[in-house]
């Protein structure tokens, strides 16, 4: 999911031969760079697309496909309160619509004596919103 391909237990950079040891295994992600060649002063990446395919990249920090993760967590939590208010419209536009076709064929009906009339309705479940507010999706 998410692009991740790689195990979450595997980091996507080498720690650098360099590292020092009271800094400790993890956190050495800032001196990562943005190589697969292996150097004794920085980390380097485990593969080209590490930053993609990685949650880790130091054992601790997250990768750029973790931050997005996180961030497209943060940013449904913003937004479903105006989502939610989408729940009750659909039931009250259905309802309306079903009246509304009744209502319809009651008059198609009685202008008409005498005739037999079949009520046939129709309709797709489907409901498109647009919102004027910038950074908030449409609904549909």
């Amino acid at each position: 999911m998410f692009g991740i391909t790689a195990p979450i237990t595997s980091n996507a950079c080498v720690k650098p031969a360099n590292y020092p040891v009271i800094l400790g295994n993890t956190g050495y992600g800032f001196v990562c760079a943005p190589t697969t060649t292996p150097n004794p002063n920085y980390g380097n990446l485990v593969s080209a697309d590490a930053l993609q395919t990685h949650l880790f990249i130091d054992g601790t920090h997250l990768t750029q496909a973790g931050q997005l993760i996180v961030a497209d967590y943060m940013y449904s939590l913003i937004v479903a309160p105006s989502e939610i208010s989408y729940l009750a419209e659909a039931p009250v536009k259905t309802r309306a619509t079903l009246i509304n076709t009744i209502d319809n064929q009651i008059a198609i009906s009685l202008s008409q004596p005498g005739i037999y009339h079949a009520w046939v309705s129709g309709d797709v479940s489907w409901l498109k919103m647009t919102s004027p507010y910038n950074g908030f999706p449409d609904a549909e």
